[in-house]
């Protein structure tokens, strides 16, 4: 409807008209809106296909003759592969569905194992030792096995490192972890009978998903997998390379001592390292992992295990001399050096430099460490250290092995409140006792360092 008034002209719209209007409008929009969406469907689609295209194409280029080899502590140099390995790695054969590969590619990426082993050999030689290493086969009677047992949060990722970091040796992490039955229902024969597979290099038990690549841990296997299309996924491949390595280290957190007497007992070879911390350390660690919930943070659970563990080390020991070696965690990272060489002395192994550099790249400590093992400074070295850079991101990392090793051992004392410390010293008497560990008696005495751990002998 319209007006006139003089030369203004007014034009009134009415409801119906006005909501025809919106309508139209809405209408539009929504015909936009479907028409975008539909292109960006068919650009989705069109990225997708061209994704699997060259997926498929990369399965057919020969493997670069650089490989980048990882060594003990995350460095990494560049080796180069003489021409004579060109041809064994031409091809990248897609796995089959349980995981195998041709016989004729495994045999050549175990030509590659038993080159990088070779490597380790003439480190060794290098600084004047000894390797038992012929290039077949260890019989699993004649390897030297280490089990390394603790708990959550005492240093045992940081000491299983430390173990593998020596030449020849062979790193299985967790493998316990894996097992189908799952939880604490799990028979305790069970438990130990996949711990002497895996060290026997058997990995029957690492059937799920994504087991093998967690547990397998060895610059070897790094590598030989580097060069598989899928990774490593072939279980029978990780066994034989597995099989060619004098030392086999293992280490685990699913476990009680007394489940593995009997494993102990009937394997000559094996040694059973416990590793143990001070029970206020670790529940005030446990306190700050979001992934602990409450059984992992129940205190008497802890000092039941730590207690029944020292107990039963200490009667295994006496019944086998030297096949069993209790460690404290503290020993290892309040003095760096002196710990790790008792450590070592008790297993009858070397420090080599290898070992060494770990130490200097994962305790914070890289010239005392240097001096006081191999005495020299760390630029005389023939391994590269670990840049600053990557260091700190690994130390704000709270499952990183990377530590001042002195000043995350005490921090506890500097930060746990008083009344929580008190309580876990009356929980955990028996076992601090067993440990050799103070009870403090009063909160100037908790957070003066300068007061030892240990009582007075």
């Amino acid at each position: 409807m319209s007006s006139r008034t003089g030369h203004v002209t007014r034009c009134t719209v009415t409801r119906p008209e006005r909501a025809i209007s919106v309508s139209r409008t809405m209408a539009l929009r929504t015909g936009r809106v479907l028409r975008v969406s539909t292109l960006l469907t068919l650009l989705t689609a069109a990225l997708m296909l061209l994704m699997l295209i060259w997926s498929k194409s990369l399965n057919t280029l020969p493997k670069r003759s650089t490989q980048e080899a990882p060594v003990s502590g995350g460095v990494r140099w560049s080796v180069h592969a003489p021409d004579t390995r060109r041809a064994a790695v031409s091809t990248r054969p897609s796995l089959s569905t349980n995981g195998s590969v041709p016989t004729e590619y495994r045999r050549r990426q175990l030509a590659v194992a038993v080159q990088q082993l070779q490597r380790q050999v003439g480190q060794l030689r290098h600084e004047g030792r000894s390797a038992a290493f012929t290039g077949r086969a260890v019989a699993a009677a004649d390897a030297r096995q280490l089990l390394l047992l603790s708990s959550w949060r005492s240093g045992s990722s940081f000491v299983g490192k430390l173990l593998a970091s020596q030449p020849l040796a062979f790193y299985l992490f967790e493998p316990l972890k894996w097992l189908a039955s799952g939880g604490s229902q799990v028979p305790p024969e069970r438990r130990a009978q996949v711990l002497r597979d895996a060290l026997r290099c058997n990995f029957s038990a690492l059937s799920q998903p994504g087991a093998l690549v967690f547990t397998v841990r060895s610059p070897v296997t790094d590598a030989v997998c580097a060069r598989l299309p899928d990774g490593c996924r072939s279980r029978e491949l990780l066994e034989q390379i597995c099989a060619l390595h004098p030392v086999r280290v293992l280490k685990t957190v699913r476990a009680r001592v007394h489940y593995l007497e009997e494993l102990v007992q009937s394997s000559p070879r094996l040694t059973l390292v416990l590793l143990v911390r001070d029970p206020r350390a670790v529940v005030h660690s446990r306190r700050h992992s979001a992934w602990c919930r409450r059984k992992c943070g129940s205190v008497p659970l802890l000092c039941q295990w730590m207690s029944e563990s020292l107990r039963v080390a200490a009667q295994l020991e006496r019944q086998l001399p030297g096949r069993v070696v209790t460690t404290r965690y503290e020993d290892l990272t309040l003095d760096v050096s002196g710990g790790a060489r008792r450590l070592f002395n008790s297993l009858q192994m070397p420090l080599t430099t290898r070992t060494v550099q770990f130490l200097m790249e994962h305790t914070g400590q890289p010239q005392q460490v240097a001096a006081e093992l191999l005495g020299t400074q760390p630029r005389h070295l023939p391994l590269q250290a670990i840049s600053q850079s990557r260091l700190q991101k690994e130390r704000r990392n709270q499952y990183s092995t990377f530590r001042n090793s002195s000043a995350a051992a005490q921090d506890w004392r500097r930060t746990m409140a008083y009344q929580r410390v008190t309580a876990v010293q009356t929980e955990c008497t028996e076992a601090l006792r067993l440990i050799g560990y103070r009870v403090f008696s009063s909160q100037s005495e908790l957070r003066n360092l300068s007061v030892p751990l240990e009582t007075a002998a």
